[in-house]
Parts: structure tokens; sequence; C-alpha cells
């Protein structure tokens, strides 16, 4: 009886970690935060303003749109789970671009600071930090900045900031707070 052959192809694929700068088109070396869209493509928050990336090249476009990102000394940036990309700033507080439309909000809207140092968004809301307190904008409050608690958080010592579902778990070098949503 003829022994059967398994051919097995092994592929490797190369790892690689390629430099990018100025030159490449990011606004400016000094990046501040990053985030994935749904569809994949990086956006890359700095000091000098926001891009999109698409594997290959930097952009001032807004993702699927005609848009300009507005011109930013961006802090941090996250994506919802509605593809919604949240844009803290230094100086001109918070920006949410969805859909071709540019919402800001800044301390007179109900925040103490303009700075956003932490955005953190979660089905329940987009959470951030401004002057190391918590703040939270949820859905179906016509976009209203909310107060989550008057603890001051060490910006510096700030950990660890995620979400899931209807929890917010917020670690700093001093201990661990947890925020229920509805509680």
């Amino acid at each position: 009886m003829p022994k059967e052959s398994i051919l097995v192809t092994i592929q490797r694929i190369q790892d690689s970690l390629k430099y990018f700068s100025v030159e490449d088109g990011l606004p400016q070396n000094s990046v501040t935060d990053t985030a994935i869209n749904l569809t994949g493509e990086m956006l890359i928050a700095t000091y000098s303003g926001v891009v999109a990336f698409d594997g290959n090249t930097f952009s001032k476009k807004i993702p699927n749109s005609d848009q300009l990102f507005p011109n930013l000394e961006a802090s941090v940036i996250a994506i919802d789970h509605d593809n919604a990309i949240w844009v803290g700033t230094t100086t001109k507080g918070l920006y949410r671009i969805k859909d071709g439309i540019i919402k800001n909000w800044q301390k007179e809207d109900g925040f103490i600071s303009n700075y956003i140092t932490r955005i953190q968004t979660s089905k329940s809301g987009v959470f951030f930090v401004s002057n190391a307190i918590l703040y939270s904008i949820k859905p179906n409050t016509a976009d209203t900045v909310e107060k989550v608690s008057s603890t001051k958080f060490n910006n510096y010592n700030l950990t660890t900031f995620i979400s899931a579902d209807n929890y917010l778990t917020v670690v700093d070098k001093s201990g661990i707070w947890i925020y229920k949503s509805g509680a």
C-alpha cells in the first residue's frame, strides 16, 4: 500500500518596524495618542493636529468624508462604538467628529478646564478627565456634560482608564475607583 504524503507549506510573514516623521506626513514628530477606527485606519493625535493613517499614507481628511480635521492641539484621541472620533485638546476642550459633523464642548459647557487628559468610550457614554476631574457625556442626554465625581485623580499617576459595558475603572497609584453607570 503506498504511503500518502501531505504537503505542508509554511509561510513566514516578516515582522517589520518602520519609523515615520514629519517628512512622511505627520504634522509633528511628537505623537500624543493613537486610536484605530472601525474600518482599521489609525488616527494619530499630535499637538499640531490629527491625521489618519491607512498603513501607507497620512491624510488630514476625516475618514469617509471630504472634510479636513480641525487644526487642534490634540492631547488624546478615542473611537466609540458608532465610529465617532473623540479628540481631547490642550486648549479647546473636547471634540466629537461623527458623520461629517464636528461638535465641540468647552469649559463653558460644565467642566473645569479645556485641557483634556484622558478619554474612554463605552456603550454607556464617553468619559473624560479635565483638570483631574472625571466627566461623562451619556447617550440620549442632548450631549450634556455631567460631572461623575468630584474626586480629583492624580493625572500623572493615572495608570489605567478602561470601560466595559456599564463599568468604568480608574486606577492610579493610590487605589482603584469603579464607576457603575445607572447606580
